[in-house]
Order: C-alpha cells, then sequence, then structure tokens
C-alpha cells in the first residue's frame, strides 16, 4: 500500500476523533466502532492499573468498548504525521489533561474514496 499523503492523514485522524467524541458523548459507540475493519487489531498500551489491553476483531473490540466505554473525550494536540502506512497522532485527554499517542493503519484506497477507509489497526498508548 502506498503511503498517506499529509492531507489524506489528517482527513482520517479528525474523523476518527470526531467520530470518537461523538460516541464518548452519546455512551454509544455504534457509529466509532463502525469505521474498523471486521478483523481490525486495537491495542491500548500503558493503560493505568491494566498495562496493555488488544482486541482482534469486531466481536472482541466491540465487547470492549460495550463493557469499558471510555468516559472522557479527546484533542488532537499535533499534527498527524506519516509513517509509511501509519499514522501517528499525539492527543491530550479533556478532562485529566493526561497524553496520549494514536497510531493507526487504515485499508487502502484513494483520496476519493476517503470516506470508505476503515482502520486496520490502532494502538492507543497512554503517556
Amino acid at each position: 500500500m502506498a503511503a498517506l499523503s499529509e492531507a489524506e492523514a489528517a482527513i482520517l485522524t479528525a474523523r476518527q476523533v470526531a467520530a470518537f467524541n461523538v460516541a464518548v458523548e452519546a455512551g454509544d459507540f455504534t457509529d466509532y466502532l463502525a469505521l474498523f475493519a471486521d478483523d481490525a487489531v486495537i491495542t491500548f498500551e500503558n493503560v493505568p492499573g491494566a498495562g496493555e489491553l488488544k482486541y482482534a476483531g469486531r466481536d472482541a473490540y466491540a465487547h470492549a468498548y460495550a463493557t469499558q466505554p471510555p468516559r472522557d473525550k479527546i484533542d488532537i494536540t499535533a499534527t498527524a504525521r506519516c509513517q509509511g502506512d501509519e499514522v501517528i497522532v499525539p492527543f491530550v485527554w479533556r478532562r485529566e489533561g493526561e497524553t496520549g499517542t494514536l497510531q493507526m493503519t487504515f485499508t487502502s484506497g484513494t483520496t476519493d474514496d476517503i470516506d470508505e477507509r476503515l482502520v486496520k489497526a490502532m494502538t492507543v498508548t497512554f503517556d
């Protein structure tokens, strides 16, 4: 897969964070999780009190979000950068002010079909 452009990375990252924040506000992660591929892997690193958590496949990550939903929104703190096909973006939790990093890879596609691109893998690292 060709590397994402900076513009594509910015669009995809903004979409993910906006959908996440709407899901937190609504207490319903259905639409947010629709942005992930069925076989996506979601990993959380340095989770306070839990260490690393990893969920592979829609059933696993949907169950995780249903049983332990995030309760705080996030804001992007710097421009997303691309490293090959991975997008890396720092963020801050709104309520507590703690920081972290999102690392995401997306399904392939073109700029014309960017709205159809899904997350293949996401790692959320808590600083």
